[in-house]
């Protein structure tokens, strides 16, 4: 039976986010129980900091909030909402990686002659340089994130169809511009991988980083608690991958490809 979501006015909206966070344990099963445990990882894997951790805390704060953002938003139905928010973690995973090396402010933001703060491109930049040189395998995974996050960090046609649709009501077509996004599972579930396995792979990066730096200590069990999370999350990636949904979408996206490829050796006369 397909769930009525009330969305006329505000408080129906409240409610019915209410309910579709009451239900998501049901309706989503392992991916929310997967999606939960990785804000468990986030909140409790550090259990000491020295002095010059303080900006790397700053940021964890800052991914911590925005994670458990993300995955209010998968759950109640607001697609571009999470990869706004998962854009949030990744960036702010670079920065607090790099504060690990760099504990000093000037790497983050200087002081303008007017007394303003400022954030000038360079030191992001700076950052992201750093990252690549001493750990190319987590910078090539954020870019890669980053990436396939582009097209929802923007405007676009596609994703306006998330909250748009026609319906036949008797002789009529009826046009329909809900709140929540439509109900697609196979997508949700997907996004609440995803918030997981970033999470995942920044606990690994901040791990690999301070090995060298030794800001922060770790809590006694987070190898063997990560190592446990990386198979679960491995095997629910596995269990996307073979769904019907997945391969269709697989085959459309190569012949997509194959087709572009095509025009590219395409002599135009």
């Amino acid at each position: 039976m397909k769930k009525i979501i009330e969305q006329s006015n505000l408080m129906e909206i409240i409610n019915s986010e209410h309910q579709l966070l009451i239900d998501a344990s049901k309706d989503y099963g392992e991916f929310f129980s997967h999606a939960l445990q990785s804000v468990k990882l986030l909140q409790f894997f550090v259990s000491g900091v020295k002095n010059e951790g303080w900006l790397f805390i700053s940021f964890l704060a800052h991914i911590r909030k925005h994670h458990m953002l993300a995955l209010l938003s998968t759950i109640r139905r607001h697609h571009v909402q999470t990869v706004m928010n998962l854009r949030q973690i990744l960036e702010s995973g670079v920065s607090a990686s790099y504060a690990l090396a760099n504990p000093e402010p000037e790497d983050f933001v200087l002081t303008t002659s007017e007394g303003l703060m400022d954030v000038p491109e360079k030191l992001k930049k700076k950052r992201y340089d750093w990252l690549e040189k001493y750990y190319s395998k987590g910078s090539q995974a954020i870019k890669a994130m980053k990436d396939q996050m582009q097209l929802s960090s923007h405007s676009n046609l596609v994703d306006t169809h998330r909250t748009f649709k026609y319906t036949n009501v008797g002789n009529l077509v009826r046009l329909e511009t809900p709140f929540f996004d439509l109900e697609n599972k196979f997508i949700l579930k997907g996004d609440l991988w995803s918030l997981a396995n970033i999470i995942m792979g920044l606990l690994d990066l901040f791990y690999g980083v301070n090995l060298k730096y030794n800001r922060i200590t770790f809590s006694p069990n987070f190898v063997t608690d990560l190592q446990s999370f990386e198979k679960e999350n491995n095997r629910l990636k596995l269990a996307i991958m073979q769904a019907e949904k997945y391969k269709r979408v697989k085959d459309q996206a190569v012949g997509k490809d194959e087709r572009l490829k095509g025009r590219k050796n395409t002599n135009i006369i």
